[in-house]
């Protein structure tokens, strides 16, 4: 199985933090992986669909922790996969509850985009921001819905960490960063 493509130590992340709107940066230290979450839903017949998504709070590090998951997710076919990461970027405030996210900002993942045994699409999972995901069976027998997690540990210091002359660097481009999102549009 190809390996996904995870980001390396020591590399700067950036995000747009619509509470405070400005950029913020994450350094990752280290990392730790990679952890493989394979999870298995109910049945579902032909062309029905999981009447709620699943919430994955279990995939959400510690609150207390230095850390966030790169999580790479592989599918498998004849499923549609609908993919809620709780952001709101309409409102631009953190759901508190995958329900209240619009049908517009969720994101479906079909086998072709993102197989099981080479995912391609990823997000990126912090102790507030974690995946919701509602399979739909669009074969004609009845399955059992299968999705895996492909994911990467970063110990990491938050933007409040990085020293003023790293960040000074960062913000005029000098040390690259790349651009992420913790949820909505993927």
């Amino acid at each position: 199985m190809p390996r996904p493509s995870f980001q390396p130590s020591d590399t700067y992340l950036r995000f747009f933090n619509f509470r405070t709107r400005a950029w913020e940066y994450i350094w990752l230290v280290e990392r730790d992986g990679p952890i493989i979450y394979p999870f298995r839903f109910a049945a579902l017949a032909a062309g029905s669909e999981q009447s709620q998504p699943t919430v994955f709070e279990d995939l959400a590090p510690d609150e207390k922790s230095h850390h966030i998951y790169q999580a790479f997710i592989g599918v498998y076919p004849e499923i549609w996969y609908k993919l809620w990461h709780p952001y709101n970027v309409q409102l631009l405030r953190l759901d508190g509850r995958v329900e209240d996210i619009s049908e517009d900002l969720v994101h479906m993942i079909r086998y072709d985009d993102s197989p099981h045994d080479a995912p391609r699409v990823d997000i990126w999972v912090d102790e507030k921001r974690f995946p919701a995901i509602q399979p739909r069976n669009v074969g004609r027998r009845s399955v059992n819905p299968k999705v895996e997690f492909t994911l990467m540990k970063y110990r990491v210091e938050f933007d409040s960490e990085i020293s003023p002359a790293i960040r000074d660097k960062l913000v005029s481009g000098e040390i690259p960063s790349l651009p992420i999102t913790f949820g909505g549009e993927i």
